[in-house]
C-alpha cells in the first residue's frame, strides 16, 4: 500500500513557495543523493541520441503507436505529459516509459491532431515546448483507471477541442500543440516560477485562500531530469488571476501524508522498471515509475479540494499519550534580522510539521536592518502559537526598556546614553532610531504600545522539561536561588544588568550538579573562545557545549564570526545555521 510513494515523500524536502496569479508552486529537494541515471526524451532528441518515428507496422490503428529508437547507452524517460509533434500527426504519450539503452521500443500514444494524416515538415518527431496541461493529463489518467485500458481516442479528440477553445487558439490542423505553443509564449509564468537549482520536482496548488486544489505533484529520480523537464512542466500548469491559496510547506507535508497511503497498481510492463497507477478512494491520482527500487518519475494529480483544513490539518502529539516529547528549537540572538529568522522558522515548520516549541534566547533589538518588523513578527507568533512560542529577555531588550522607562516608569536618559554608547554599533543601528527617537523620552513617546508591552512582558528565563533557557548563563552552584531572583524581574540599581542576562563570563560556566541543562546565547564566537578555559581548542567551537550546558555562538551581529543565526534542536542537540544569504546548513548532533 503506497510503499514507493511513502518512501519518496520521506526523502524529499519542501522548499519555499513561489506564486503567479492564483497558482502556488513549491519546489521539492532531495534529502540525499539520487541514484537514477536517465535522460529526458526532449534532451535526447535534441542531441540526436534518440529518434521518434511512425510505427506503421505496429498492430492496431497506425496513429496509436510510435517507435522510439534509443541509440545511446543511457535509458530515456518518455513522460505521459510529452506532446510529440511531427510525423503524420501530432501525438501525446499514453503512458510513462523508461526506454532501455540501445533499443527500439514501440510506445502507445494518442492522436492530438484530428485533421492531418500526412507528413509535414519532418518525418520524425520532436517534443513541444510545453507539456500537456494538467487538466488534460488528469482526465486521460482517470479514463485509464475507469476502463483499465488505454485512453479513449474519441474522448482525447474531444478534450483537445475543448482545451483549444478554452485557450482561445484556432488553426487548420486543430492540434494540441497550439495550446502548448501559446503556453510557451507566457514568459511571465517562467519569470515568477523559475527553476530552483537542486530541485528534484514540484508541487503546484491553485485556487484561493478559501478553496484550493492540488493540481500536480511531479518528482524525478535525478536532478538533471527535473532540470530538463522544469520548463515544460511549468508551462503546462493552468492558472488565473486572483489570490494564491497562501499555503506553506507544512501544508504540503500534510498532503504527502494523504498521498503516501494511496494504492499502487502495477501496469503491463513496457521498457525498464515497473509503472503503477496510483489510486486513492477510487480516484486516480497519477503514476509512479520505479526501477531498481528507485523512483524514476511520479506524476500525481490529487485534486484534493478543501478550505485548507482537511489535508492541511495537523494533529498535535501529546507527551502524556506516551509519544516522544515535542522537540524544542532554541534560537540565538536575532538583532533585527527578520529575513533570516523567517527562513529559519520556515525550515523548522517543514522539518517538524510545526509540532515543536520555538524558544528565542533574547536580543531582538539593535544593530539589525528590520527591528520594527521583527517585533511585529514576534507578536504575531506569540498570538498564533501560544505555548509553542517562548521569547525571553536579552540585555539589549532590557537596556531599551530601561531607557524608555522600566515597567511604565519615567524615561532614564542616563540609561539611554549608556545603551546608545555601549550597546549599538552606531546611532543609526540603535533600536530607538527605528522609531525616529533620539532620547529615552522620545522612544517612550514613539514606540507602539504593543511593541513596548511585548518587550516589557518578556520573561527573564524559561524552563521547559530538562532545559533552562536564559540569555547569558548561570552562576555555579544551585540554580533554585538564582531563578528565584530572576523571577522578581527587578533591574539592578547600579546601572548594570543581572549577570544571567549580560555577563559573558557565564557563557562557558557549567556545573555537573545542575538539575537542568542551561541553554543560552549572547556571546559572539570570538569571545566564547576567549572565555573557554578547557582544553585548547574548544572541541565544539564556535559554541560551548557540555553535558549540562549549551551556549550558542551569537554571530548575526558579528560578521567577523561569520554572521548568520544559530539554532539547536533539543533534545537531539542537532545544530542549524542560517547563513547571511539565507542558506540553511544542518550539522550533526554534538556532545
Amino acid at each position: 500500500m503506497g510503499s514507493s510513494l511513502q518512501h519518496l515523500f520521506d526523502n524529499v524536502r519542501v522548499g519555499e513557495p513561489m506564486t503567479y496569479g492564483n497558482l502556488q508552486l513549491f519546489p521539492l529537494f532531495p534529502k540525499g543523493l539520487l541514484g537514477v541515471s536517465c535522460s529526458l526524451l526532449s534532451e535526447a532528441i535534441s542531441t540526436g541520441a534518440v529518434e521518434v518515428s511512425e510505427a506503421l507496422d505496429a498492430p492496431g490503428p497506425w496513429f496509436r503507436s510510435l517507435v522510439v529508437l534509443n541509440r545511446s547507452a543511457r535509458p530515456v524517460l518518455l513522460r505521459e505529459a510529452d506532446l510529440l509533434v511531427g510525423g503524420k500527426q501530432d501525438r501525446v504519450a499514453d503512458r510513462t516509459v523508461m526506454v532501455p539503452p540501445n533499443s527500439r521500443t514501440v510506445v502507445p500514444v494518442s492522436c492530438v491532431e484530428a485533421t492531418r494524416s500526412s507528413y509535414g515538415a519532418s518525418n520524425n518527431f520532436d517534443t513541444a515546448a510545453s507539456a500537456a496541461n494538467t487538466s488534460f493529463r488528469t482526465e486521460r489518467i482517470r479514463q485509464v483507471a475507469m476502463t483499465n485500458d488505454r485512453p479513449n481516442q474519441s474522448q482525447t479528440w474531444t478534450m483537445v477541442d475543448e482545451h483549444r477553445r478554452r485557450a482561445g487558439v484556432t488553426s487548420q490542423n486543430s492540434s494540441m500543440r497550439d495550446v502548448a505553443e501559446k503556453a510557451a509564449t507566457n514568459s511571465e509564468l517562467l519569470r515568477h516560477l523559475p527553476l530552483i537549482p537542486g530541485a528534484c520536482g514540484l508541487v503546484a496548488v491553485s485556487g484561493s485562500k478559501r478553496c484550493c486544489e492540488a493540481r500536480l505533484v511531479e518528482v524525478f529520480g535525478a536532478l538533471e531530469l527535473a532540470a530538463s523537464a522544469w520548463t515544460s512542466s511549468v508551462r503546462g500548469l493552468e492558472c488565473a488571476k486572483g489570490e494564491a491559496p497562501g499555503l506553506d510547506a507544512m501544508d504540503i507535508c500534510k498532503l504527502f501524508d494523504v498521498l503516501g497511503g494511496a494504492d499502487e497498481r502495477p501496469c503491463e510492463s513496457l521498457g525498464l522498471g515497473t509503472l503503477s497507477h496510483v489510486i486513492d478512494h477510487s480516484e486516480t491520482l497519477g503514476t509512479v515509475l520505479v526501477h531498481d527500487d528507485k523512483v524514476v518519475h511520479t506524476a500525481l494529480f490529487p485534486g484534493l479540494r478543501d478550505s485548507t483544513a482537511g489535508w492541511t490539518k495537523l494533529d498535535t502529539p501529546q507527551s502524556e499519550t506516551g509519544e516522544p516529547p515535542m522537540p524544542i528549537v532554541a534560537v540565538a540572538d536575532l538583532h533585527g534580522h527578520l529575513d533570516l529568522f523567517d527562513r529559519l522558522v520556515r525550515h523548522f515548520d517543514v522539518l517538524y510539521a510545526r509540532n515543536y516549541k520555538l524558544v528565542l534566547l533574547g536580543d531582538y533589538v539593535d544593530n539589525g536592518p528590520q527591528m520594527r518588523p521583527l517585533i511585529d513578527r514576534l507578536i504575531q507568533l506569540q498570538a498564533s502559537r501560544g505555548d509553542r512560542f517562548v521569547a525571553i529577555m536579552g540585555n539589549h531588550d532590557l537596556a531599551a526598556l530601561r531607557a524608555m522607562g522600566w515597567d511604565g516608569g519615567p524615561p532614564d536618559e542616563g540609561w539611554y546614553r549608556q545603551w546608545r554608547t555601549n550597546y549599538c554599533n552606531s546611532a543609526a543601528d540603535c533600536f530607538a532610531a527605528a522609531y525616529g527617537a533620539r532620547s529615552g523620552a522620545e522612544l517612550a513617546a514613539n514606540i507602539p504600545a504593543d511593541h513596548r508591552r511585548f518587550l516589557q512582558e518578556l520573561p527573564w528565563f524559561a524552563v521547559l522539561g530538562d532545559h533552562l533557557f536564559v540569555h547569558a548563563g548561570m552562576e555555579l552552584g544551585p540554580l533554585s536561588p538564582q531563578l528565584a531572583e530572576l523571577e522578581l524581574r527587578l533591574p539592578m540599581p547600579s546601572g548594570q544588568t543581572q549577570h544571567a542576562i549580560r555577563d559573558k563570563r557565564l557563557s562557558t560556566l557549567h556545573d555537573p550538579n545542575w538539575n537542568y541543562v542551561v541553554v543560552s546565547a549572547h556571546t559572539s564566537a570570538s569571545k566564547l573562545a576567549r572565555h573557554y578555559a578547557g582544553p585548547d581548542p574548544n572541541p565544539n567551537a564556535p559554541h560551548f557545549i557540555a553535558e549540562r550546558r549549551i551556549c550558542l555562538a551569537a554571530t548575526v551581529d558579528h560578521r567577523s564570526d561569520g554572521g548568520g543565526i544559530w539554532a539547536v534542536s533539543l533534545p537531539s542537540r542537532e545544530l542549524t545555521f542560517i547563513s547571511p544569504q539565507g542558506e540553511v546548513r544542518e550539522l550533526a548532533a554534538v556532545e
